[in-house]
């Protein structure tokens, strides 16, 4: 079964991973700063990052023959076997690593002829920097992609943790990147660490792990049980109000009508009056059907949510069950349904 969100489809733009990211639709000023590092204090502006990311590139061309279609490794913390087997399987032509990493890369079972340069400012055991070694005064224009190429052309290559077998390369088009950052950006109030937007082309040099993820129909199987919740939906669209910092929705089954009616618990900076009720109320009432509209809204400082970001809607079940204990069953919104 297919279910469609009640809300449009997001628009997705239709160029490469860098035109995207430093497209600036806001204006902000390339002088602005956009990162400090906590240690050393050192700081990137807008301005100054499209410029060294120019500069890398024209490095990588100029000093290890880099062009479309290669790839550089970025080691993490991994062991030796794995390390050599992503670099055997990426077709790396360059290793960037951390300084800390640096034994396990330079290891004698490592069978890879590729240049090795450090994250940070140090030379170590004759490895360089890649940024005094690669990052020169030339700058080149980054290639653009038209359309069909950015769902094709790979941008990002993540490896697996090899948990079940041989770690997978999972391949990120430049589509599957711009997808993901838009619908971020699109749904950041609803996002938490423990959030994840798939996009996938599939699994590198592995066609077999690839066709057993995707069916016939193109879809993405991620081997999750996932169930349509109608009170996220109408969460959704409370928290799309400019007045709320969050919201949640629970269901309370009237004895009266033998039913069960959503009730909304809010929470705002504003003073919590029965007016900013009533217009939150009208504002998320007109954007549903009658058999989904909320029939009360309450106030309430912080929306209880689990570890992972989960609302805890035992919790608010539990609070309404007091809230009507206290106004001895008589809710306003059960009298005037």
């Amino acid at each position: 079964m297919h279910f469609k969100s009640k809300y449009p489809n997001i628009e997705i733009p239709e160029e490469g991973v860098y035109q995207f990211i430093t497209s600036n639709p806001e204006g902000i000023s390339d002088d602005n700063v956009c990162y400090i590092d906590g240690i050393t204090n050192e700081y990137y502006t807008f301005g100054k990052i499209k410029s060294e990311s120019k500069k890398f590139a024209a490095g990588l061309l100029d000093k290890v023959g880099f062009k479309r279609g290669k790839v550089t490794l970025i080691s993490s913390r991994c062991t030796p076997d794995q390390l050599s087997y992503q670099l055997a399987d990426s077709d790396s032509s360059i290793l960037i690593t951390h300084p800390d990493l640096l034994t396990t890369v330079t290891s004698s079972s490592i069978k890879a002829d590729v240049p090795i340069f450090l994250f940070g400012n140090e030379e170590i055991n004759g490895y360089k920097p890649f940024t005094s070694e690669l990052i020169k005064d030339r700058e080149i224009e980054p290639v653009t992609y038209t359309l069909e190429e950015t769902k094709v052309e790979t941008a990002y290559l993540l490896y697996s943790s090899g948990t079940t077998g041989k770690q997978k390369g999972v391949e990120i088009t430049h589509r599957n990147l711009i997808a993901s950052l838009v619908g971020f950006r699109k749904f950041e109030k609803d996002i938490n660490s423990k959030s994840v937007l798939v996009g996938v082309m599939g699994y590198r040099n592995n066609k077999d792990a690839t066709d057993t993820i995707f069916d016939k129909d193109g879809f993405l199987h991620t081997g999750d049980i996932a169930y349509v919740d109608e009170k996220a939906e109408l969460e959704e669209i409370l928290r799309t109000h400019p007045k709320l910092i969050d919201a949640a929705v629970i269901g309370y089954y009237s004895e009266q009508y033998q039913n069960e009616f959503p009730v909304a618990y809010i929470v705002t900076e504003l003073q919590k009056t029965q007016s900013l009720k009533n217009e939150i109320l009208n504002y998320a009432n007109s954007k549903l059907a009658q058999h989904e509209k909320i029939i009360d809204i309450l106030f309430i400082d912080e929306v209880p949510k689990s570890e992972s970001g989960k609302i805890l809607r035992r919790v608010l079940r539990e609070t309404l069950l007091c809230e009507l204990i206290d106004d001895q069953g008589n809710f306003n919104y059960i009298s005037s349904y």
